[in-house]
C-alpha cells in the first residue's frame, strides 16, 4: 500500500515537473517575443528609418544644381551624412539588431523545447505502466535539462522586469480560469434553488429535460474540481519552483558575474569593432560625398560641353555656308582666271611675235653696228697715221727752222698761220 502510494506520489510529482517545464517554456517563449519585438521596434525607428530618410535627403541634394537651392548643399549634405554616421553608431554600440536577432533566436529555441515537451508528455501518459512512464521520465528529464542549458548559455536570461511582467500575465490568465470555475458553480447552485422552489409536475418535467444537463454539468464540476486539484498542485510546484528558482538565482547570479566579465570583455571588443566600423562608415560616406559632388561637377563640365558643341555645330554650319560662298566666288574666280589666262595667253603670243620681230631687227641693227665698228676701227687708224704724218712733218719744220738761222723769227700766230696754210696745202684723205 505504501508502494502505490510513494508511485502515485512520484508519478504525481513527474506530471507537475513536465507542466512546470511547459509553463517555464511558455514564459520564456513570451518574454523573448516579447524582447525581440522592443529591440526591432527600437532599431527601425530609431536607426533604420532615420539613416534610410537621411541618405534619400543627401542624395536628393546631391542631384539638384546648387543654384536652385536656398542653402548652402555642400554643408547641408555633409550634416546629413554625420548624423547618419552618428544614429548608426549609437545603434552599433547599442546592438538593437543583434539583441533582436538573439532573442528571437531564443524564442523558436523555446518554442521547439515546448514542443518537445508536449510530445514527452503525451508519450508518457500513452503508457500505462509506471515504470515505463518513469524510464521515459527520466530519459527526456535530462534531454529537457540539458536543452535549456543549452538556450540559457546562448541566449541568456531575459531582464527581470520583462520575467515580472510575464509572471504577471500569467497569473492573470491563472485568475480568469478561477472566476469562469467559480461562475460555473454559481449557475449549478441557482438551478438547483430552482428546482426546489419549482412545483412537483413542474419539477418532473425539469428533471425529464435537465437530466442530460445536470449529468454535464457534474461532469464539468468534477473536471473543475480536477482543476482546483491541479491548481492546488501548480501552487504548490510553484512554491517548489520558487525555491528552486532561489537557488538557480544565486547560481545565476554567480553565472551572471562571469558572464558580465566575458561580456565586458565582448563589449570592448565590440566597441573597436564599433569604432572601426564607425570610421570606415565616415570613410565610405566621405568618399561617397566627394564622388557625387565630383559627378555633380563632371555633369556641369558636361553640360557646358554639350554647349560648347551645340555653338560648334552653329559654328560649323555656318563656317560651311562661308566655304560654300567662297567656293562659289572661287569658281567664278576662277572662270575669269580662265578668260583672264586665254586673252594673257593670246598676248603672249602676240609678244613673242613681237619679241621675235624685235630680235631680227637687233640682230640687223647689231650687224649694222659690227659695221660701224669696223669702220670707227679703219677710222682710228687712219687718223692715227693721220696724226704720225702730222708729227713727222712737223718735226722736219722745225728741223729746217734751226737749219735756217736767216729766217726771221716770226711770232706764233703768224706760225700757226703758217701750220695752217700747211696742212690746208696737204691733200685731205677719205675712206
Amino acid at each position: 500500500m505504501n508502494d502505490e502510494k510513494t508511485a502515485l506520489e512520484l508519478d504525481r510529482r513527474q506530471t507537475a515537473k513536465l507542466e512546470e517545464w511547459t509553463q517555464v517554456a511558455n514564459l520564456r517563449v513570451a518574454e523573448h517575443q516579447y524582447l525581440a519585438r522592443s529591440y526591432a521596434i527600437l532599431h527601425f525607428w530609431f536607426c533604420a528609418l532615420p539613416s534610410m530618410v537621411m541618405s534619400f535627403l543627401a542624395s536628393i541634394l546631391v542631384l539638384l544644381p546648387d543654384r536652385d537651392l536656398p542653402f548652402p548643399q555642400s554643408i547641408v549634405v555633409a550634416l546629413l551624412t554625420a548624423a547618419t554616421g552618428v544614429v548608426s553608431g549609437v545603434a552599433s554600440y547599442w546592438r538593437w539588431q543583434g539583441k533582436a536577432e538573439q532573442h528571437n533566436f531564443g524564442a523558436k529555441e523555446y518554442n521547439v523545447l515546448h514542443q518537445f515537451v508536449e510530445n514527452v508528455t503525451v508519450m508518457r501518459n500513452s503508457e500505462t505502466d509506471r515504470t515505463e512512464r518513469k524510464k521515459i521520465f527520466n530519459e527526456k528529464s535530462i534531454v529537457i535539462m540539458q536543452r535549456i542549458e543549452e538556450i540559457r548559455r546562448e541566449v541568456g536570461p531575459a531582464p527581470v522586469n520583462v520575467a515580472i511582467r510575464m509572471h504577471r500575465q500569467t497569473g492573470k490568465h491563472a485568475v480568469q480560469i478561477a472566476e469562469i470555475e467559480q461562475k460555473k458553480i454559481k449557475e449549478i447552485h441557482d438551478l438547483q434553488s430552482k428546482l426546489l422552489i419549482s412545483s412537483s409536475g413542474e419539477l418532473h418535467e425539469m428533471i425529464e429535460e435537465t437530466a442530460h444537463e445536470m449529468h454535464q454539468i457534474n461532469e464539468e464540476a468534477h473536471e473543475m474540481n480536477q482543476m482546483k486539484e491541479d491548481a492546488r498542485e501548480m501552487n504548490a510546484a510553484r512554491i517548489r519552483t520558487e525555491d528552486e528558482m532561489y537557488s538557480m538565482r544565486e547560481e545565476a547570479d554567480e553565472a551572471r558575474v562571469r558572464w558580465s566579465l566575458m561580456h565586458e570583455e565582448a563589449q570592448a571588443t565590440d566597441d573597436a569593432r564599433t569604432q572601426r566600423a564607425y570610421a570606415m562608415q565616415n570613410e565610405l560616406n566621405n568618399h561617397r560625398l566627394s564622388l557625387e559632388i565630383e559627378m555633380n561637377r563632371m555633369n556641369e563640365e558636361m553640360n557646358e560641353i554639350s554647349e560648347d558643341r551645340a555653338r560648334a555645330k552653329a559654328e560649323m554650319h555656318k563656317i560651311h555656308e562661308e566655304a560654300c560662298q567662297i567656293r562659289e566666288e572661287v569658281g567664278a574666280r576662277v572662270h575669269h582666271g580662265n578668260e583672264d589666262r586665254a586673252r594673257k595667253q593670246f598676248e603672249l603670243e602676240e609678244a613673242k611675235a613681237q619679241n621675235d620681230a624685235l630680235c631680227a631687227e637687233l640682230r640687223s641693227i647689231s650687224s649694222e653696228v659690227e659695221i660701224m665698228k669696223g669702220a670707227e676701227r679703219q677710222l682710228a687708224s687712219h687718223r692715227d697715221e693721220f696724226v704720225a704724218e702730222k708729227r713727222e712733218a712737223h718735226e722736219e719744220a722745225e728741223e729746217q727752222i734751226r737749219a735756217t738761222d736767216k729766217i726771221p723769227v716770226v711770232s706764233a700766230t703768224n706760225s700757226r698761220k703758217i701750220r695752217r696754210s700747211g696742212s690746208s696745202s696737204r691733200p685731205h684723205r677719205t675712206n
